[in-house]
């Protein structure tokens, strides 16, 4: 595998974060910030593009066989393997089930997204709770290196879980190679996933490169057939190419240790990563590789808790944590989950008696369960409506496909992760570095704990804007592309209507909403927010309050539009709690000084048919920027280089691009 070395070449990563100030704000009960709120109306705004947005009409979305869900509405196919591009026209009031090449739309931004992104934005700048975390979201990351412990045997007695350890791999071989002339193909062919048998071992198979020589199965029965076999259990692995030629048999040393349940629920977890198209892509048929990932189906059932008994595991131990995976090296599930990385005043609003600002405002809704037993409902005392536009104010853009999307990836931990500073390694469970060989190289069977480790996450995610980006795709289509109709242009009215908010809420709404009224910021809405697509400016045209009072026995309705926009620069220093939170805000919300080279990050790759602007797929550089040449990271034992830059402010967080050594 290749030592890479980072180049002159620079780039901003699309996202950045802004920070979380680890203090207890004040919190709320709902019903007395309401008392308190003596202002009514609404607030009438102009929406405009800054640059090309795309929001997308669902409507056209439908569903196959399968259950994958997909839209044609302009009939593209990829180039290679003729299957359906998913296809968007821009939203709007039309219901587009089962229209193909609709006609152009009169755009609308719904105003759940105008919320969405207002709420996101308030809610930093108030330091307040993170209300869009999931508190049972599955943290997990592919590892590089194999598992330490080895291979073992996962069992269940009395409702308490062992691990049965196993001898180092034993590999028997289902078609002949050179250092293996054995061949038990039809044997194994005979045999279910854990089955017992009889093994007779061989000798060792020698593998070239940096992986171990493992003993080779000799004989193999179903019962004992002499005083020199062995019991063992049979583990069929995934398809590897054919660069695989031996499944493997598990041998039970008699070794046990007691396990917590924890990481057994992470190991049905981890089946359930494995099955799902969304996460293992290799379960997606691929031209020219007709043996695709099964998502370990041959296991059986990994449904429940109980079907987890039985199960052939590789196992590794960090601190006096196990974690479990099918293969040796496969993904880790980790023992937290992100609220338990974060201050308890970050965590999500569960009581109407104790809110955080945000919350107290835009309100917060449980699941029926949380409103019946903690009282976690309480209703936005804001309103957004949609954001209609008026033919001549608008012009779209020619149907494209865009350049490929990433979805948010939590398992980019030097990113999403503080930096730990003294750790090679680190993610949402664990950090530590790795112990060095004869050659000075790590080595990933040395590994040493970071004492004390406490993760953290970064913060809130935001994105850079991008002038004039390019966001069209121009290689190859394949599936996982996006081919929509932008809205390159347009100006928007909509409303935000308020109920008994403070003086002080309104000023802090009015100044999210218009950013503190600086020509040069903007918001960002919509999809493509990575690429490029999605600025908007906000523009708060007229305050209008609405009293009501009984005069005479008769209710009198008065609105007054003579209210004035507050002092922003007053709100922004005086009424938000941390002035580095306002500061970071500012930074990554400012249009006209954006960065120029934000982009997804990439290596240098050599320019054809697949990596048309010489640009590898972003994967690629998270691979090479673990193993440097001059940290001494391999591919087995990876050494973090760069982690995300902190907020600097003269520069913008740059990191470098990576060339494989020559």
């Amino acid at each position: 595998m290749a030592d890479y070395i980072p180049t002159n070449a620079r780039f901003v990563n699309p996202y950045h974060f802004i920070e979380l100030v680890r203090q207890l704000e004040e919190k709320f009960k709902y019903q007395d910030r309401k008392a308190e709120g003596n202002l009514t109306g609404w607030l009438e705004c102009t929406l405009k593009t800054k640059s090309s947005i795309f929001i997308p009409n669902a409507t056209s979305v439908k569903e196959d066989k399968e259950g994958n869900k997909y839209s044609d509405v302009f009939e593209i196919k990829s180039d290679k393997e003729q299957k359906i591009v998913n296809s968007y026209d821009f939203y709007s009031y039309t219901n587009l089930a089962g229209v193909k090449k609709p006609p152009e739309p009169v755009p609308v931004i719904p105003g759940s997204e105008i919320r969405g992104m207002i709420r996101s934005a308030y809610e930093a700048v108030t330091n307040s709770c993170l209300s869009t975390i999931d508190d049972e979201q599955i943290l997990y990351k592919r590892v590089q290196y194999k598992a330490d412990c080895g291979p073992a045997r996962l069992i269940c007695k009395n409702g308490n879980w062992k691990l049965e350890f196993c001898e180092e791999r034993i590999g028997i071989a289902f078609r002949s190679t050179p250092g293996d002339r054995h061949n038990f193909a039809s044997f194994i062919n005979t045999l279910n996933e854990g089955e017992r048998v009889f093994i007779k071992k061989g000798t060792k198979y020698k593998v070239r490169g940096r992986y171990p020589a493992f003993t080779v199965v000799d004989d193999i029965q179903k019962n004992k057939a002499g005083h020199d076999y062995v019991e063992g259990f049979f583990h069929k692995g995934e398809p590897f190419g054919n660069r695989k030629h031996h499944e493997s048999i598990f041998v039970p040393t008699g070794k046990m240790v007691d396990i917590d349940k924890t990481a057994v629920k992470n190991l049905l977890e981890n089946f359930k990563l494995y099955r799902d198209k969304t996460v293992n892509l290799h379960l997606k048929p691929r031209k020219g590789s007709p043996k695709q990932h099964s998502g370990y189906r041959h296991i059986g059932k990994a449904e429940n808790l109980e079907d987890m008994d039985g199960k052939l595991v590789y196992c590794t131990k960090r601190g006096n944590r196990y974690y479990l995976c099918p293969a040796a090296i496969g993904r880790e599930v980790f023992h937290n989950r992100l609220t338990n990385l974060i201050h308890e005043s970050y965590r999500p609003c569960k009581h109407i008696d104790h809110l955080c600002e945000a919350c107290a405002l835009f309100g917060v809704v449980g699941t029926k369960k949380e409103v019946e037993s903690q009282k976690r409902s309480a209703a936005s005392r804001i309103r957004f409506t949609d954001a209609l536009t008026q033919p001549g104010h608008y012009e779209f853009d020619h149907p494209k496909t865009l350049l490929e999307l990433a979805s948010p990836k939590l398992s980019a931990t030097e990113f999403y992760l503080k930096d730990p500073q003294n750790a090679e390694l680190w993610n949402y469970d664990y950090a530590g570095s790795w112990g060095r060989n004869a050659k000075g190289k790590a080595d990933n069977r040395k590994w040493n704990d970071l004492e004390n480790y406490t993760p953290e996450i970064r913060g809130r995610k935001f994105y850079w804007h991008q002038k004039d980006a390019d966001v069209e795709h121009k290689g190859e289509l394949t599936e996982r592309n996006v081919h929509v109709r932008p809205l390159k242009s347009g100006i928007f009215s909509f409303k935000v209507y308020f109920n008994n908010i403070t003086e002080e809420e309104l000023h802090k709404l009015l100044w999210v909403l218009e950013i503190g009224g600086k020509d040069s910021h903007a918001h960002k809405i919509g999809m493509g927010k990575p690429i490029g697509l999605g600025s908007v400016q906000i523009r708060v045209d007229t305050i209008k309050l609405r009293d009501l009072n009984l005069v005479d026995e008769s209710v009198q309705y008065k609105i007054d539009d003579t209210y004035e926009k507050p002092d922003y620069s007053e709100v922004e220093k005086g009424k938000f709690p941390h002035q580095k939170i306002v500061e970071q805000f500012l930074r990554i919300t400012n249009f006209d000084d954006a960065p120029v080279n934000v982009s997804y990050p990439y290596n240098e790759a050599v320019i054809c048919e697949e990596t048309p602007d010489g640009k590898s797929p972003t994967y690629q550089w998270f691979g090479a920027n673990k193993q440097i040449q001059e940290t001494d990271g391999t591919g087995t034992a990876p050494v973090i280089y760069k982690a995300l830059p902190k907020w600097d402010d003269e520069h913008f967080p740059e990191l470098p691009v990576y060339k494989a050594q020559e």
